[in-house]
């Protein structure tokens, strides 16, 4: 029976109910007719509180039979609207995810698990490689990366009056850096996208590239150039400075030695990239050393130093541990072939209804015009 005639015998019954109490209240009638009329309307009563028994019953063993189809459909039966079904019917453990199964005083299985609109995730870090000033970023549109470089030239010579003037010569090399691509590919159903308390789309989205661009940083600054980036490392793009055995930390000395090493080499220095630890080993720098006195950095109270010798300080857990950068950006020259390419698609596995995200990134990695333009600062492990 249907839903309308369930509500149909409920409001007969209501209404017969209703009837008997009015003529039990109903003292101006004389009590034999009274009597008669009640005797007469109890029956009706009593038929239709069993018609709605009757049609209670008849409704839960529909219902009992529907979970049984949809039931064979999910162990694998033939039924072509099992997907549908699937919609409409949770398993077990969505309804675990769906009721509380606290304590009884707090409601039991009644009370629904509340979950938020909003999620924690890891911390959303921009890159800290191309933040450098001076960073040449350079598109390109073919298959590979190269940048002219002019290797070497010949010193001018003295030359008398009158005399011919010596043709002097010039050298070219032409460094090549192949595309890497980095991609990433995540997929939801259709049900987890309609049924989720958050933005789902956002979340993916936005996860993704964030975990992209970790990894693009560390390999710019870390990159070995096979199945990576040439990163910043490589001794072609810098030169390395280690500090002696006990000297765990870079001290100020350092970077100051760094930065001449630069200028001496006609760069100019821009950037200081760090790894968190040793920024704030420079920042906790002491006039007397480990005895105390006033911070070189300034007072605790204050901002935390965030630049030297009027250069940003970028510190980055994708910095190598124990290492201090400081370059020129000018002369690091950096290959995109490929933006970043956030796509969204519902074709990818169309028959299981489900919505996929694809991120896509191709870069030529870091090639340094000489490595004398970037120092790069180990301090020792122990």
């Amino acid at each position: 029976m249907s839903k309308t005639n369930t509500d149909a015998l409920a409001e007969k019954t209501a209404k017969l109910a209703e009837n008997l109490l009015t003529l039990s209240d109903n003292g101006e009638l004389p009590t034999e007719v009274r009597n008669q009329a009640l005797d007469s309307l109890s029956p009706d009563v009593e038929q239709a509180a069993a018609e709605k028994r009757n049609q209670a019953e008849t409704d839960r063993r529909n219902r009992e039979a529907a979970l049984m189809t949809v039931g064979a459909a999910f162990r694998g039966g033939n039924q072509p609207d099992k997907a549908e079904w699937r919609g409409l019917i949770p398993d077990n453990d969505e309804w675990r995810a769906l009721v509380n199964e606290g304590t009884p005083s707090a409601g039991g299985y009644s009370v629904p698990a509340g979950v938020s609109n909003k999620w924690i995730d890891k911390l959303r870090t921009q890159s800290v490689f191309m933040a450098a000033p001076g960073l040449n970023v350079v598109p390109f549109s073919n298959a590979k990366f190269t940048i002219p470089q002019l290797a070497t030239s010949s010193d001018p010579a003295y030359t008398a009056e009158g005399a011919q003037i010596a043709e002097g010569t010039l050298t070219f090399a032409g460094p090549t850096l192949d595309p890497i691509k980095f991609a990433s590919l995540f997929t939801a159903s259709s049900e987890v996208i309609e049924d989720s308390a958050v933005d789902v789309p956002n979340l993916v989205s936005s996860t993704m590239l964030r975990d992209l661009t970790n990894k693009v940083d560390r390999s710019l600054f870390a990159g070995t150039g096979t199945n990576d980036l040439a990163g910043l490392s490589l001794a072609a793009n810098s030169t390395a400075m280690s500090l002696a055995a006990g000297v765990t930390a870079v001290r100020w000395d350092d970077v100051i030695d760094a930065y001449v090493s630069i200028l001496t080499q006609g760069g100019m220095p821009t950037v200081i990239w760090a790894h968190p630890l040793q920024w704030a080993a420079l920042v906790k720098a002491r006039e007397n050393g480990a005895s105390g006195g006033a911070y070189l950095a300034g007072t605790p109270s204050g901002d935390p130093i965030r630049s030297a010798m009027g250069l940003p300080i970028l510190p980055s857990a994708n910095v190598p541990v124990r290492t201090v950068f400081v370059a020129d950006g000018t002369r690091l020259y950096v290959g995109i072939r490929r933006d970043f390419a956030l796509s969204k698609s519902v074709d990818y596995k169309f028959d299981s209804d489900v919505t996929s995200w694809r991120l896509t990134h191709r870069i030529a990695g870091v090639k340094a015009a000489e490595a004398t333009s970037c120092v790069k600062i180990v301090a020792a492990a122990s």
